[in-house]
Parts: structure tokens; sequence; C-alpha cells
């Protein structure tokens, strides 16, 4: 069954709320005998396809999630790409256990960030700050600016926090030039632009 009959099935098959049940619509109710027997087998399908159509992008979002779980730097990632995989792995931060995402987010972490805020441990606690602790669990993010040259980028983003706040973060990355990570971008350092709701936009590099 194409697209388009399924389509007209959905619209057909409408059901109308009665007291004790559904019934079918007008155009459905005045068919023959003949017929009746082949829509109620179409009407089954048109609830199979329902089901489908909420079972699918479940299915799709445990399959990206388990993507965010196993990427790690490489040469054909953008920066804008980078910034969205750590902002991703901020809001899903306890998937599937406690601080997972703030552990994927350090892998993206160049080896000169993590020269001033490593090991894993130490980074966990600089993200839990009052200043980056509004990206974990966030609602929502987008990018909002991003400046490329040779291998120095900014990528600007906005977060909504889990309690609603806004906040403007600028993350600094290089593309790395030697070891493993060669001709990979990795981020050197993240700061608050603009924090609504609050005077402060001042903070430490992480």
């Amino acid at each position: 069954m194409t697209v388009s009959e399924v389509a007209s099935l959905w619209t057909l098959l409408s059901f109308q709320p009665l007291t004790g049940g559904f019934r079918l619509s007008p155009s459905v109710s005045s068919l023959t005998a003949s017929s009746a027997a082949s829509y109620r087998a179409n009407r089954c399908l048109v609830y199979l396809v329902r089901t489908l159509l909420f079972l699918v992008p479940a299915w799709t979002s445990n399959v990206g999630l388990a993507q965010l779980a196993d990427l790690a730097p490489r040469p054909e990632l953008s920066p804008e790409q980078v910034v969205e995989y750590q902002v991703t792995a901020f809001q899903h931060n306890d998937e599937p256990q406690s601080d997972a995402g703030i552990e994927r987010a350090f892998r993206f972490a160049s080896p000169s960030n993590r020269e001033m805020t490593g090991p894993l441990a130490h980074f966990v606690q600089i993200v839990k700050s009052p200043l980056y602790s509004p990206m974990l669990n966030n609602r929502s993010s987008s990018i909002v600016g991003a400046q490329v040259r040779d291998d120095q980028a900014k990528i600007t983003v906005k977060v909504v926090a889990a309690d609603g706040r806004r906040v403007i973060y600028v993350f600094a990355l290089s593309k790395q030039t030697e070891g493993e990570f060669n001709n990979c971008w990795m981020t050197d350092a993240v700061a608050p632009l603009e924090v609504k709701d609050d005077n402060s936009d001042q903070g430490m590099t992480i």
C-alpha cells in the first residue's frame, strides 16, 4: 500500500465518538454489505499504520542515542557538528548512567584543554558549576553564530536550560595538527557570553 493510499484510508476511516464506542463516518456506513468486510480489514490496517507511526520515531531516537554514545573525534566532523554533539551530550547527561554525557563531551576536549581541565573528574566538577550547569539536561540548543578561519573556529550557541533560562556560550575550537587526533576539530575553551536573568557574564573557560 502506497503512502497516498494510507492517507486516503486515514481520512475515510475517521471515527466519531459515541456513547459506548465509536462509529464509522457516513461515507463508510453507507457502503454495501459486500464491501463491509474489506473496509473492516482496511480499518485494522490503519490502526497498525498509526501504531507504527508512533513506534518508528521512538526506535530511530534510540538508534541516535546509540550513535551518540559511540562518537569520537573524526576529521570529517565540522566545528559546528562537534559543538552540536557536545551540547547534545550534555542534554542527555544521565543516559544511560549519571554523567555519561559529560564523559562524551570530554572526548572532544583538545589536548591543551585537557591540560587545564582534566582529568575527567575535575572536568565534571567544572561542568556542574553554576556557569556551565545550564547545559546539563538542557531543553534545547541552537547555533546562532559561527566563525571559521583556517584551523581556528568560534561557534556561538544559545541554550535553553532545564529551568527555562536562556544562556549563550562561545565554543573556541582548533583543528589538531598532530598526534592521535590529527585534522580533527576539538574544543579548546567554552565561555559564557551572556546569561539571561543573571548579571554575571564572566567565567572560567572549559
